[in-house]
């Protein structure tokens, strides 16, 4: 098992936007690293391996994985995979207003959806093709230096059609203004002391009333939304830094390192040594 640091990955100081036309081999190390990956079957099959278990792929099959979940292949015959990593700080900055659309919320899992219960998407024929183009266009407009705003309007696109190969079940096209102003304030400070009050307050809405908007637009509760954050964000410390695990406990905001431990299992199925061994630094 290994992972992909991010100097190796991206380039210093430029955009954390990368694509790859990437052949798996008939199986692959499982890895794990601290940005998004957006992983378009073009051609071949094989099995997808992640915490839920195995998933087949084929030409137009798709998974979004957000940082810190690991992931491999296996069983893999012929098969090649469009892939786009991309910096959760492109999202924070350039993208910023990507996860309070209910779509892309969803598509990034800042939101669940029963489409990604299973982890993966079938992208359509006419998408597939635009996504093969899209990561070459990608490849090149990288190799050439293009402004970043040609690649951020390029990852608009991919997002765009993956984004539309989700079920149209919710019609509400964006996230209430009481959901958009905690997941900024989550943001801002993650390692806050924050609890179902504060995160009302920071709403200027009741306990109740956010608990009854995060179960109908994010299918979660509020704590266990701040819960997923933390231990994905402990686990880009874990891959990225030699942090000592219970300070990267405490940086996210969990100061008991015992509490820190449980919480990242319940939400990675391995204990923060055990991850840190398989995906950090080697």
């Amino acid at each position: 098992m290994h992972t992909w640091q991010r100097a190796a990955v991206f380039e210093r100081h430029a955009l954390a936007v990368v694509a790859q036309r990437v052949v798996a081999d008939h199986s692959s190390d499982l890895h794990s690293h601290d940005f998004f990956e957006l992983a378009v079957a073009s051609s071949g099959t094989g099995m997808h391996v992640c915490r839920e278990g195995e998933l087949p792929m084929s030409r137009g099959i798709a998974v979004v994985l957000r940082p810190g979940e690991w992931h491999g292949y296996r069983a893999c015959s012929g098969l090649v995979v469009n892939n786009v990593y991309l910096g959760e700080e492109v999202l924070a900055n350039q993208l910023q207003w990507l996860r309070y659309d209910l779509a892309f919320s969803r598509l990034l899992r800042y939101v669940k959806a029963p489409d990604l219960a299973n982890r993966s998407l079938q992208v359509s024929e006419d998408s597939t093709l635009q996504i093969d183009r899209i990561t070459k266009n990608m490849q090149s407009a990288k190799a050439v230096q293009r402004h970043e705003t040609v690649q951020i309007g390029l990852v608009l696109q991919l997002l765009g059609l993956l984004a539309g190969a989700l079920s149209a079940d919710n019609q509400e096209a964006v996230l209430h203004p009481s959901l958009v102003a905690v997941l900024q304030a989550v943001g801002l400070e993650l390692s806050a002391d924050w609890s179902a009050e504060r995160l009302a307050r920071a709403g200027h809405v009741s306990v109740p009333y956010l608990h009854r908007l995060f179960k109908d637009q994010m299918q979660t509760s509020p704590m266990s939304f701040v819960a997923e954050r933390r231990a994905e964000r402990m686990a880009g410390l874990l891959i990225e830094s030699d942090l000592a695990i219970g300070a990267i406990g405490g940086l996210v905001g969990w100061r008991d390192p015992n509490h820190a431990a449980r919480r990242f299992r319940q939400s990675q199925g391995v204990s923060p040594s055990r991850y840190r061994m398989q995906f950090g630094r080697k």
